[in-house]
């Protein structure tokens, strides 16, 4: 297999990542089941809330929960819901792609490898079925890349932005809290064998010389007996209090998640700012009903959403924020803004960029995505549909936002009835039979949930 196979494979890998919560939107107007749509709904908000909330200037905290069935997590995707590992494996061969095409990006690899690991052993506290806490902590990696490998990755190696993450296990479900630390060195990060003066005694086995993945492939563990479970809660606050600590002692200023001055927690302002999101999302539902759009233009235009609310939340933070009277304009005229000053959006290992649709992507068919202009029409018109136009199903209000929301005029929830599609998805396989990798275990959504003991509509 030569490198040309090797990036073909992971541009489609990308491409599925980038249009992932299009492609679950897609799904929710397919099945007729409104429990089954409200959950690919939320996840697929939860996800562009935290992308939107990485690439602002702040501290990153979120605390997400995932459900478990028969001692196994899943994980909800476009196609079905997916083995948890085999997602994470999924990580791997977009990071072997990678790799293969620029050899200096092989400690991506490991990386990704270290990050499946982590996918067992969550799995393995919830087959034991008692609850327990393990913490890792993930650096930025600018002892193994170079600044310029880090920035294409989408990582600020300014900033040296790490992340703790601590997953606990409360005997039926999975948390994830994972927390932000900017400024954190390789030195600092070995000390977390320390636990950064929370704990009196060292609980892993970081060497002197270890490298940020050897860091990544420890971990800190405690069972019931260790920690109670409101404790396990708390552990990633303790944390990064403990590091804040050391930084105060050090200079005399005050930190927060290594922050001087603190800032914003930029989930919570993401949340705050329920317009943004909302219409974002609302495009986003708009986008997915066009079920005979291949993916490389599904992933086109949702970066080009994205783009224009990133750029929209940014200049909110920031007190730049214009409103125009319309909020399609405003959020369109950010984006232009930020376009037109080559602002670029690193997080969650990916950059949302002005040109981000313009090198074209390539598609399931073996063409390109839209070009920029085109790119805009798609979503004018996208907007257009969803802010200003439609009515609320429970008063009748108009021109009021619509999709699964909040209706400005009585204030009473509500969600739009999808109609389903009977069209195959034009999800791409993932040029599997290029990159070897073993299909996904893959079950249908009304199986899952016959697993678990409610039937789907």
């Amino acid at each position: 297999m030569n490198a040309t196979e090797y990036a073909t494979s992971f541009a489609e890998l990308e491409q599925q990542m980038d249009s992932n919560s299009t492609l679950l939107l897609r799904e929710m107007h397919r099945t007729p089941d409104e429990f089954l749509q409200r959950r690919l709904y939320e996840q697929a908000a939860d996800q562009e809330a935290s992308l939107i909330s990485e690439v602002l200037e702040g501290s990153v905290v979120t605390d997400f929960s995932f459900t478990t069935a028969e001692g196994r997590l899943y994980l909800i995707q476009p196609n079905g819901v997916t083995d948890w590992q085999q997602m994470h494996e999924l990580g791997v061969a977009r990071a072997e792609a990678k790799a293969a095409d620029d050899s200096r990006f092989r400690p991506y690899v490991e990386i990704a490898r270290a990050e499946l690991e982590e996918s067992r052993l969550q799995e393995e506290m919830v087959k034991t079925g008692r609850p327990a806490a393990m913490a890792k902590l993930s650096l930025c990696g600018d002892d193994v890349m170079s600044a310029e490998e880090l920035e294409k990755l989408g990582r600020d190696p300014k900033a040296r932005r790490a992340f703790l993450r601590v997953s606990v296990f409360d005997g039926q479900q999975l948390h994830i809290h994972s927390r932000s630390i900017d400024g954190l060195d390789l030195a600092d990060g070995r000390g977390l064998a320390d636990g950064w003066g929370t704990f009196q005694r060292p609980l892993t086995n970081i060497q002197p010389a270890a490298s940020s993945i050897d860091i990544l492939n420890n971990q800190l563990y405690f069972e019931q007996d260790e920690l109670d479970l409101s404790q396990m809660h708390q552990l990633a606050d303790e944390l990064v209090a403990g590091f804040d600590a050391l930084q105060r002692q050090r200079t005399g200023r005050a930190y927060k998640a290594g922050r001087t001055p603190e800032g914003v927690n930029t989930y919570e302002f993401v949340l705050a700012n329920q317009d943004l999101l909302k219409a974002h999302m609302d495009s986003l539902v708009s986008l997915a009903k066009h079920a005979e759009l291949p993916i490389g233009h599904v992933a086109a235009v949702t970066n080009s959403l994205r783009y224009d609310i990133m750029s929209s939340y940014k200049q909110r933070l920031e007190g730049r924020w214009e409103d125009l009277g319309s909020l399609a304009e405003s959020v369109a005229a950010a984006g232009e803004t930020e376009r037109a000053n080559g602002t670029e959006f690193w997080g969650c290992d990916s950059i949302v960029s002005p040109n981000t649709a313009n090198t074209g992507y390539v598609n399931a068919e073996g063409g390109h995505g839209p070009t920029r202009s085109e790119r805009r029409k798609i979503v004018k018109n996208l907007r257009e549909q969803v802010i200003g136009k439609g009515s609320c199903s429970a008063c009748g209000a108009k021109g009021k936002l619509f999709g699964c929301g909040l209706c400005n005029a009585c204030n009473k929830e509500w969600c739009d009835k999808y109609e389903s599609s009977g069209e195959q998805m034009a999800i791409n396989k993932l040029g599997r039979a290029r990159s070897q990798q073993k299909p996904l275990k893959t079950e249908s959504f009304s199986e899952y949930w016959a697993r678990l003991g409610r039937k789907v509509s």
